[in-house]
């Protein structure tokens, strides 16, 4: 039995102190700002870095909003902006709640946000939130309904031991060896559902229900189906042949993924319309309890392959798993990504690790056959996607870009940030304690979390932690290998950084990092603004949220950029193979009238292609 020290009880009077002061010196920074707003001239030019190359001058044109910024009259500082931005009023668009299960049989939790009859071919934007962020993290959610007005789809991506996500394994790892998981789920939940009255719409309905399922030795689920989600007012509806009496809520899906050699290997019809080949095996929809089945034990095999714990400031395996598991779902989407805080440094580090294929070769006009030529010119055109990552742009918002430093920064000279970013992790090690516990025990890591509870620092909370589930012996060494300050360089997906120089939380001289990386890798577009807090950047008196505007602007541009691009390389294409084709045309049928004409006309239509 865990014991708790004492002591543990002072990283909480330190977040209370620590809110409480920042909240105090918000509302000093409001009325500062109200009084002296009519003398003080608020707008700035917000410096830019990039290489100016075609493809950036579009993007960059095609954002006006970046260019200048205005702060809020009442948010002028640092304080204020990062205190007031959290503040959400409203109602929150309701998503689909998806659980994924991992290779290693740890499930994580993907929001999908979208709008009714969304187009299959819809942009589709990945957020990631920071430390101690989860299914409610605002600024993702905020982002979420900024895409649904244009009618775009959002997944915010809960990333493992934040919020539903877990940090052990659900159930054990799928095996490729299930001929088909949704008959497989027919087969094993239709005897339940019948005997408790229940209605078991199969592989193609609304919800597999049963009023209790526990798995026992004589009847075992199979592997595929083995995990098992709820949600009461879905159950509700599923079981009550009468019309639901409230609201419908998020609706559960349970999706597994199956490997095989680290790859996917199937997808289901449930999450998008068509089945493409080659990805994910998942279950839709889902199959649901009126009351939450206990989940099993672990397989200690399982439990001996899982080794991760939070923070995971750089878990860029399960980003790639989710990524893919998203083009499989929607395959037709151009889609991007953003990061916010932390999830910036999972995002550029990721991005660095999996630059894209190859770009556009030049066309081939080696005067050939037309079938050849024909053949030659779509796959000079094509553009290949790597498949672990196919992201067309990305966006890394307040990112610190080097832990090492930062950290240092934040216990030496912003211990109040610091205390408030420790006290998140403590509260998502008590919420996981024992699952945190488990993973230690399995691998015989010896870890006192009275110590790591008592810990007021990021830097201790992290060295009594994650040094001995990580194996690091130096805690540098530990950020080191999460940092994404080396990815910049490698970086091929047009990437944009907003950042601001009154962050309270990142020092502005990390931000010579991306300024570096900007003046030297074309891909990498900075923003800095004077103010904006971090992930603040309110504006105007109703406290707009300028950096919401830059990022849909900044996609609305990628958008238009790969449309227009498509729309060029196809003209240019038609143009060859139309030209080619009335030169032998002309060739062949020489001396007759009417292959001269058709030749003509070939001739023409290639030119209005081009225009």
């Amino acid at each position: 039995m865990l014991m708790r020290n004492q002591n543990a009880a002072a990283p909480v009077f330190w977040e209370a102190f620590a809110v409480l002061r920042i909240a105090t010196l918000a509302l000093l920074e409001a009325c500062l700002g109200i009084l002296t707003w009519p003398f003080v001239r608020r707008k700035e030019e917000v410096a830019l870095s990039y290489i100016p190359t075609e493809e950036n001058q579009r993007l960059i044109a095609g954002c006006p909003a970046i260019k200048t910024f205005s702060c809020s009259p009442w948010a002028v500082g640092p304080h204020a902006q990062t205190f007031f931005s959290v503040i959400k009023l409203g109602a929150s668009p309701i998503p689909r709640k998806e659980l994924v299960t991992m290779p290693d049989g740890v499930q994580i939790t993907l929001l999908w946000f979208e709008p009714k009859l969304v187009a299959e071919d819809a942009p589709l934007v990945v957020s990631l939130h920071g430390i101690g962020g989860d299914e409610n993290s605002v600024r993702p959610i905020v982002l979420a309904e900024e895409c649904m007005k244009r009618g775009w789809r959002s997944v915010l991506y809960v990333r493992r031991g934040h919020g539903d996500s877990s940090l052990l394994p659900v159930a054990p790892p799928p095996s490729t060896g299930v001929a088909s998981p949704r008959k497989s789920c027919d087969k094993a939940m239709r005897p339940a559902v019948t005997a408790a009255g229940g209605r078991h719409t199969g592989a193609t309905g609304v919800a597999c229900a049963a009023a209790t399922i526990a798995p026992s030795p004589s009847s075992p689920l199979p592997p595929a189906v083995a995990t098992i989600s709820s949600d009461a007012a879905a159950t509700v509806a599923t079981l009550d042949h009468s019309p639901p009496t409230s609201p419908p809520t998020a609706v559960t899906t349970v999706t597994i993924i199956a490997t095989d050699g680290g790859e996917m290997t199937e997808t289901s019809e449930a999450s998008h319309s068509g089945t493409p080949t080659g990805c994910l095996s998942c279950l839709q929809p889902a199959c649901i309890t009126a009351a939450a089945a206990p989940v099993a034990k672990p397989d200690p095999e399982a439990l001996r392959r899982t080794r991760k714990a939070f923070p995971q400031h750089a878990d860029t395996e399960d980003f790639q798993v989710v990524l893919q598991h998203i083009r499989a779902a929607r395959p037709q989407a151009l889609m991007m990504a953003v990061g916010f805080s932390m999830g910036s440094n999972v995002l550029v580090k990721f991005l660095g690790e999996h630059p894209p294929a190859s770009p556009r070769h030049t066309a081939n006009t080696s005067p050939e056959g037309s079938q050849k030529r024909e053949e030659g010119f779509r796959k000079d055109t094509e553009r290949e996607e790597d498949p672990k990552n196919p992201l067309a742009a990305a966006i890394s918002v307040s990112n610190g870009y080097d832990i090492i430093e930062g950290t240092r920064n934040l216990v030496s000279s912003r211990p109040m940030a610091d205390r408030i970013i420790t006290a998140a992790l403590h509260k998502l090690l008590r919420r996981r304690l024992p699952e945190v516990h488990a993973i230690c025990a399995a691998h015989g890591l010896l870890v006192d979390f009275d110590e790591v509870l008592a810990c007021n620092t990021i830097r201790d909370f992290e060295r009594g932690l994650m040094l001995p589930i990580c194996g690091h012996d130096d805690l540098d060494e530990y950020y080191r290998n999460n940092n994404c300050r080396e990815a910049l360089m490698d970086v091929r997906t047009p990437l944009l950084c907003l950042s601001a120089r009154d962050d309270p939380i990142i020092d502005p001289s990390l931000l010579r990092h991306a300024k570096d990386a900007a003046a030297t890798n074309p891909h990498i577009l900075l923003a800095v603004t004077g103010r904006g807090g971090h992930l603040g950047w309110l504006q105007g008196w109703t406290g707009k949220s300028w950096m919401m505007d830059v990022i849909v602007q900044f996609v609305e541009s990628v958008v238009q950029l790969h449309t227009a691009g498509g729309d060029a390389d196809s003209a240019k294409v038609a143009v060859s193979i139309g030209k080619t084709r009335a030169a032998e045309t002309l060739v062949v049928g020489r001396g007759n009238q009417k292959t001269l004409v058709e030749a003509e006309e070939a001739l023409t239509h290639a030119g209005d292609a081009y225009v």
